[in-house]
């Protein structure tokens, strides 16, 4: 089966204490990309899944060169503000999402 190719949007708190250990808990999903609003959160992130066997993982400078890749599904874990453009732009991308709630305010 093939694995499913995935990205984090948010690399703050819930990214690593949350969807990080599930995500490497779970052999069908190999994280591609991860982008934060904070460059350094993103690198930091990527090289996580990269040590841990996601070698494809990279940070991205940008939403938009993220949302040009060939990712599949993206965790949007953003400030609540952000919810809903951010996954606006995920979903007009053709790219399935998981979005935490509150989904918008």
């Amino acid at each position: 089966m093939a694995r499913i190719k995935t990205a984090i949007i948010g690399c703050g708190k819930n990214a690593n204490e949350l969807h990080t250990p599930i995500l490497l808990r779970h052999p069908e999903f190999i994280v591609t990309g991860t982008y934060d609003l904070v460059y350094d959160r993103a690198e930091k992130l990527a090289k996580v899944f990269y040590l841990n066997g996601h070698t494809d993982c990279k940070a991205y400078e940008s939403s938009e060169a993220l949302l040009a890749t060939d990712v599949e599904y993206i965790v949007v874990l953003t400030d609540s503000v952000s919810h809903t453009k951010v996954a606006a732009d995920c979903l007009r991308a053709g790219k399935n999402v998981l979005i935490t709630k509150p989904w918008a305010l």
